[in-house]
């Protein structure tokens, strides 16, 4: 059985490097879903069939989050990192992240051999929601985004925990002021994710989103004149990885 890949969005990777600039964005928490469909029958009269879906999660730059670090002689910061599209992924390092694989364009049937593409689906919450319609499949047309025939579409609820993640006890938090070098984490707030196709229960996962938490600032100490610290932050949720 074939498989080709189909993305309804652009995929979103990054590549760091110690870019020019001190301003920055913290992310915001994406979720991506990839639907695999099987494809069979003859060529002229395809039928279509939901196989399974799976999910992951990447970071947007959240345009309410952007912050300018401070660079100078009162600071022991040399450099921060970021992505290309200008999220803080290091301070005083740089990280690398691993390309994503492009999404290549759906394969047109040349035989009646079944096989399976997969498609993606990307939401971006910014608030708990209720049976949001993701995609449907109509058997002889394939997949549309939206909501179709009920028993046929996948619907998305997320609930707001009202738990944010907090850091190590090491990592003390403090408030921006003039000896602040203005280095600023997503504490991530923790969210249920439940998929349904129709009104069946298929999944239930618990998951942290950057929009869901508070920022705070990292405490001044870290980066003082005298100190050498470096800070590394996932990508997906700006919260801290790395503080050594």
């Amino acid at each position: 059985m074939r498989k080709t890949v189909l993305s309804l969005t652009m995929l979103l990777f990054a590549i760091c490097a110690a870019a020019q600039g001190n301003d920055y964005y913290l992310p915001m928490t994406g979720i991506e879903f990839t639907f695999e469909i099987e494809r069979r029958g003859p060529i002229d009269r395809t039928e279509y069939s939901f196989v399974s879906v799976r999910t992951s999660l990447f970071g947007v730059p959240d345009e309410s989050k952007h912050y300018e670090a401070v660079i100078d002689n009162s600071n022991s910061i040399d450099y921060i990192c970021k992505d290309e599209h200008g999220v803080l992924l290091g301070v005083n390092k740089k990280v690398k992240q691993p390309e994503q694989e492009k999404a290549k364009d759906i394969m047109e049937r040349k035989s009646s051999e079944p096989d399976v593409v997969e498609i993606s689906v990307i939401y971006i919450p910014v608030k708990e929601v209720k049976r949001v319609p993701l995609c449907n499949l109509l058997y002889d047309q394939g997949v549309f985004i939206g909501e179709g025939e009920p028993e046929n579409t996948y619907y998305l609820t997320i609930k707001d925990n009202h738990d944010i993640y907090s850091p190590q006890a090491t990592v003390k938090m403090s408030k921006a002021g003039k000896d602040n070098p203005n280095i600023y984490v997503n504490l991530p707030g923790k969210a249920t994710m439940i998929l349904e196709k129709g009104k069946n229960f298929l999944s239930s996962q618990e998951l942290y989103l950057a929009q869901f938490g508070r920022v705070e600032a990292v405490d001044s100490k870290f980066f003082a004149k005298n100190s050498k610290y470096s800070l590394e932050l996932n990508p997906t949720t700006g919260e801290i990885k790395m503080l050594k």
